[in-house]
């Protein structure tokens, strides 16, 4: 499923987009026959592939007796992949990926299993770490993984100007002054006009790199839970056409 980019401000941008709005959205799964689920995400010219495997038996030292072990492997595309990208090394990102995971997966009832997660950037055109957190949401869910919620991630720059950007591409990466990668949950909620998803005020993961004041932190933070709120109401689409 894809969806154009959502509402924003009256600020240009170089690529014609506005400083809050969210690159073109494009999410497909089951798309690896052998993994127990996958997914691939696009934002514009980023896009990430991952795979879910288990929860599967697993022995020796990784065994936990009381909970399921994650493991996520983070694997850039060495021939686009820019190693100085805001948020630093894929050992990072493989930290905070798995952190979001292990937030909403309920380990407890699968003990001495793992679920490995493993991430293939596909193509790097900025916000790589995001959009790698919403693959490998989408490929949980695929794999029909039992999760306590689902979650999903934005990036936002603040500009030279100081202005804040939602979702930015690489250039802005490059030029911001200061960079966060944010993920919220996402629960269901029933209305008068059906179910809907609602982001929580609680964040996930909070991945901020450059000179921020506390307002600054708390207005990107907020921009972010926005953001988010939009791309869980795209992956709900994205889903309910898979089932429709």
């Amino acid at each position: 499923m894809e969806a154009g980019p959502g509402p924003g401000s009256a600020a240009s941008r170089a690529d014609g987009r506005t400083n809050l709005q969210i690159r073109t959205l494009l999410c497909e799964r089951g798309l690896l026959q052998r993994a127990d689920g996958s997914a691939r995400w696009s934002q514009d010219k980023t896009s990430v592939l991952a795979a879910v495997y288990g929860p599967r038996t697993t022995l020796g030292r990784k065994e936990d007796s009381e909970q399921a072990v994650v493991e996520v492997t983070f694997k850039p595309n060495f021939g686009m992949y820019r190693y100085n990208a805001p948020g630093g090394t894929e050992n990072q990102y493989q930290k905070l990926i798995r952190k979001a995971v292990q937030g909403v997966f309920a380990a407890s009832l699968h003990p001495r299993t793992a679920v490995q997660v493993i991430i293939q950037v596909v193509r790097d055109g900025g916000s790589v770490l995001s959009c790698a957190l919403n693959a490998a949401c989408a490929a949980l869910v695929d794999a029909g993984v039992l999760l306590h919620n689902v979650f999903a991630s934005v990036s936002c720059a603040v500009d030279s100007t100081g202005s804040l950007l939602l979702d930015p591409d690489t250039s802005e990466e490059q030029e911001a002054q200061a960079f966060g990668c944010f993920a919220f949950c996402a629960t269901g909620e029933l209305t008068e006009q059906g179910r809907k998803v609602v982001t929580s005020q609680g964040v996930l993961i909070s991945s901020v790199h450059g000179c921020l004041d506390v307002q600054e932190y708390l207005t990107m933070l907020e921009l972010a839970r926005q953001g988010c709120q939009r791309i869980s109401e795209f992956a709900k689409l994205s889903l309910d056409k898979v089932f429709s």
